[in-house]
């Protein structure tokens, strides 16, 4: 299995659990992301080349050329607001590479706690029609976000 993992601190969190699969590949601009992975040592870790951006991933034309060159099963990542219309995050750039991670994916999953429910940011992700599943710790109380996830809402505990 391939398996995408944009830059942020959940899907970091997440990608810590990856030690338990076998016959993994992983494609990742997160630098934190790549030092949770450390302790993989099974898994083919690929990091597509570009600038950093502060300390923290890589991004940049570099980046998202690399990005397409690559297909994933399943893609993960986060935000930095959800409502009913979708998601939304504070960072061009970084909303740039999750599109384009997203469009070479099978399969595509937003981790989001429900910290960032109800909050709105300038820069506009794409709906709940283009994301599979949506992973959040417990229920949103937001009845309007509910109704739009519907089935594609998973609750799992925090990790």
């Amino acid at each position: 299995m391939t398996v995408f993992l944009a830059a942020g601190k959940t899907v970091t969190r997440l990608a810590k659990f990856f030690h338990k699969y076998k016959n993994l590949t992983v494609i990742t601009n997160g630098l934190e992301t790549l030092s949770a992975l450390s302790n993989h040592l099974s898994a083919r870790i690929i990091i597509p080349g570009g600038e950093v951006y502060q300390n923290y991933d890589l991004i940049g034309a570099l980046t998202e050329s690399a990005i397409e060159q690559f297909n994933a099963d399943l893609f993960f990542f986060s935000c930095s607001g959800i409502t009913a219309e979708g998601f939304s995050s504070v960072d061009m750039m970084r909303l740039n590479i999750i599109k384009k991670m997203k469009k070479n994916s099978a399969k595509t999953v937003l981790l989001v706690d429900t910290s960032k429910v109800g909050k709105k940011y300038i820069c506009r992700g794409f709906g709940f029609d283009e994301i599979d599943y949506v992973v959040m710790e417990t229920k949103p109380n937001d009845p309007d976000l509910q109704k739009a996830l519907g089935k594609k809402l998973i609750v799992a505990r925090r990790f």
